[in-house]
């Protein structure tokens, strides 16, 4: 009986360092989402032209991969990668008047989408988890006014952030909550993606997940244009860890 627990010991210690050696987690997550905020031009093609953002049901999609290991000084690493594009959310009864084309925006299209890298390490790891690192969040997109002026706004900006995760498990269940947060700030932008979410543990390593994310994007004077984007709203995931 003490070999068969003593083996038994070892096995379940063995697991427990495998784990600890070597996690890789993998996600998937789409959302729908409410955009507001407001968007100004002074450019060559426009003259002090303003639109305000007002648009519902965004779809967006992410996934992710991540690698936790037990080398003692090195970071884990996750990576991230977010759609988000916002397609003609101009009231033109509004904004095309017989200015046009210097203060209208027929058309026009947002795309926001951002990859994520993030360096982060563990700091609790028991009922509470607790991740803090840092992140680049690499934008390469465009506004797109579409108006042939040959007007559109490119950018690939690289905007330093830090990273936090708070994950607390509820005792006796396979549920659990979690806060993640990531804010940065670089030349021209500044970023903010916070997200609450509640997952249910399934078999084979599977989680499911559903919760509210919302993110601001301000671009400030960027090639003349200003920018300040809110897309708020709810999602739901599919996670896997092996």
């Amino acid at each position: 009986m003490k070999k068969i627990l003593l083996i038994a010991f070892l096995l379940i210690n063995h697991l427990s360092c495998a784990d600890t050696l070597l996690g890789i987690y993998a996600g998937a997550q789409t959302g729908l989402y409410n955009g507001s905020g407001d968007l100004r031009a002074n450019n060559s093609n426009y003259s002090q032209a303003f639109s305000s953002i007002d648009k519902n049901s965004i779809n967006s999609h992410s996934i992710f991969v991540a690698l936790e290991h037990g080398i003692p000084l090195l970071p884990n690493i996750k990576l991230r990668r977010t759609n988000l594009q916002v397609d003609n959310f101009v009231n033109l009864e509004l904004f095309c008047t017989l200015d046009f084309p210097n203060r209208c925006f027929p058309e026009t299209s947002l795309d926001l989408g951002h990859t994520d890298l993030t360096l982060y390490y563990e700091l609790l790891d028991n009922w509470v988890n607790l991740d803090l690192g840092i992140s680049a969040l690499y934008f390469g997109g465009n506004i797109d006014f579409d108006t042939g002026l040959d007007a559109d706004v490119n950018y690939a900006k690289l905007v330093p952030a830090v990273y936090g995760k708070a994950l607390f498990e509820m005792p006796i269940t396979d549920l659990s909550t979690s806060l993640t947060v990531n804010i940065g700030s670089a030349s021209h932008v500044s970023v903010s993606d916070i997200e609450l979410a509640i997952q249910y543990k399934l078999s084979l390593g599977f989680t499911v997940e559903a919760g509210l994310r919302k993110q601001n994007i301000k671009l400030t004077q960027f090639n003349g244009t200003d920018l300040d984007f809110n897309a708020s709203g709810v999602f739901a995931g599919l996670n896997f860890h092996f």
